[in-house]
């Protein structure tokens, strides 16, 4: 494991995503009774927030560059789908503190052929649904699928464009807020 807890490796040095949620699990233990201005709830994009995931280095900055020094709680794990996030929500990853803001940023692992965007939709509306239950001050910042591929007509990029179509539906303008970066991804 990394000093700070970041992540925790196997023996043979591969990710271990059980060791993940411990450690995201100590630290919600040490914040409780306490307030926290951002979570990050989400798959590998918000996990990278970090600037890094074991061997791999971010594509951007870390998201420490942006917060400017507020108190953030990055709870994304790579390779988590949909319901692997509203599993830990409901399960204590947003108790004992107070959250200002969480941020939402899932559904690129669901997007296989099995899953339609209406399911993923309907996925990240619970996850809506549980975070407004268990952090009811919270403002919640529904981020738009990156992009995965950049040429239109693409299938796989197609199905993003209707999951992001439906999860900004969502929000209401008020406590959930839409935040679309793709156009800035795309250069």
């Amino acid at each position: 494991a990394y000093p700070d807890g970041r992540l925790t490796l196997m023996e043979n040095g591969e990710y271990y995503w059980r060791n993940r949620v411990r450690a995201q699990m100590d630290r919600v233990k040490a914040l409780r009774g306490k307030t926290v201005d951002i979570v990050f709830l989400g798959d590998s994009q918000t996990h990278f927030m970090e600037g890094r995931w074991g061997r791999l280095e971010s594509p951007w900055p870390s998201v420490t560059a942006f917060t400017n020094g507020l108190k953030t709680l990055n709870l994304g794990i790579g390779g988590d789908r949909t319901e692997h996030a509203l599993w830990r929500a409901k399960n204590g990853q947003l108790d004992g503190y107070r959250a200002k803001a969480v941020s939402i940023l899932i559904g690129s692992n669901d997007g296989g052929k099995r899953d339609s965007a209406d399911d993923i939709v309907r996925g990240v509306a619970e996850i809506v649904k549980t975070v407004q239950a268990k952090q009811p001050d919270a403002t919640i910042v529904l981020t738009a699928l990156f992009p995965n591929r950049f040429t239109t007509g693409d299938p796989q990029e197609t199905k993003r464009s209707e999951i992001r179509a439906g999860v900004r539906k969502l929000t209401d303008g008020r406590k959930v807020l839409w935040l679309d970066v793709g156009d800035e991804l795309r250069g």
